[in-house]
């Protein structure tokens, strides 16, 4: 037997900034129990894993305000409301990176974090031409970084790759055999 979908009875936007907003949904299930749910509604985004013509894969790394911490993670970002997600993923690469992709497959469209979030993730793979200057926003202290996929599974096991976008499109794009 499969599960009941819950019932919307009233969506009200709390809050909003130009990169999300919040939601208080009031809400029925399926025994007639009625409740409330608040959650960000993000603006979706895209994940690309850039890989060179030598087999090495390109990450960024980066400071992350809300961990207080360096992150290296592949490249990525927010999608512009009038923007598809082929546009994003290769203006985030050029923008992050300084590549350009020759290719760039879609792997998959995936939730970002299901349970306390709306929003969903477009995950690329690109296969990279020459690279140009990166041309990075105000905010933006990017250093890139190239490894084997060996030594980037390396980083994996040894805990330095925590971003979960990263992981779980490189367990996709390896699953599958792509890279």
């Amino acid at each position: 037997m499969s599960p009941k979908p819950y019932e919307q009875l009233s969506t009200k936007e709390v809050y909003r900034s130009p990169y999300w907003s919040i939601h208080l949904d009031t809400y029925m299930r399926p025994d007639g129990q009625v409740g409330d749910y608040h959650y960000p509604d993000l603006r979706d985004s895209v994940v690309v894993i850039p890989v060179r013509s030598d087999g090495q894969v390109v990450l960024v790394e980066q400071f992350r305000y809300l961990v207080q911490a360096m992150r290296i993670e592949f490249p990525g970002g927010g999608r512009k409301a009038d923007q598809s997600p082929e546009d994003a993923a290769r203006a985030e690469l050029i923008e992050e990176t300084g590549y350009e992709a020759i290719s760039l497959e879609h792997l998959v469209r995936m939730d970002t974090v299901n349970g306390t979030a709306k929003g969903y993730a477009d995950v690329f793979l690109a296969r990279l031409g020459e690279q140009g200057e990166q041309q990075l926003e105000p905010t933006e202290e990017i250093t890139l970084k190239t490894y084997t996929p060996k030594e980037f599974e390396a980083k994996i096991a040894g805990g330095e790759i925590g971003d979960s976008f990263t992981l779980a499109a490189w367990a996709l794009a390896r699953s599958r055999n792509l890279i």
